[in-house]
């Protein structure tokens, strides 16, 4: 796991991201499952530059996702808990299928994971070849919650 340098995006694309949130969230607030579904489509757009950001790895396991598979857009802060947050370039990161389906919409200010945009993993985990402990509470929970070492990370 890395820290992943987000790139700047263009007022154009700032803008277009506040504008589908808002169409998101009004979406959501008629509750058309299907509209908001239809506008969260739209991550399509963000991809490219979300693989460019992530070196084309998963921002938590570091595999190489295009290797096999589009990768996922993952949501830092779950949309299902925090939707304002579905187009916040800061919450948006690559992730590959399994530590996507890991982390689901896990979320506690208690007990926090390792945010790869915004916090330095090195200050939470310690790696030790392809074996990942942890320095402290939220490395622990990060290690667990997505199963960073499960066997076909420590094969690799």
């Amino acid at each position: 796991m890395i820290k992943v340098a987000k790139s700047d995006i263009s007022k154009e694309v700032a803008q277009e991201l506040v504008e589908w949130t808002k169409d998101f969230l009004a979406a959501l607030g008629r509750k058309d499952k299907k509209e908001a579904d239809k506008i969260r489509k739209n991550y399509s757009h963000l991809k490219d530059q979300l693989v460019k950001d992530a070196h084309g790895k998963c921002a938590y396991c570091e595999t190489f996702v295009r290797h096999i598979s589009a990768g996922q857009t993952d949501h830092f802060s779950p949309v299902s808990k925090k939707p304002e947050l579905v187009f916040e370039w800061s919450n948006l990161v690559l992730a590959c299928e399994n530590c996507n389906r890991n982390k689901s919409a896990y979320e506690n200010d208690a007990m926090p994971l390792i945010h790869t945009v915004n916090d330095e993993p090195k200050d939470h985990i310690k790696f030790s070849g392809p074996f990942i402990s942890d320095r402290n509470d939220t490395g622990e929970v990060t290690v667990r919650q997505l199963d960073l070492n499960r066997k076909d990370l420590l094969a690799m």
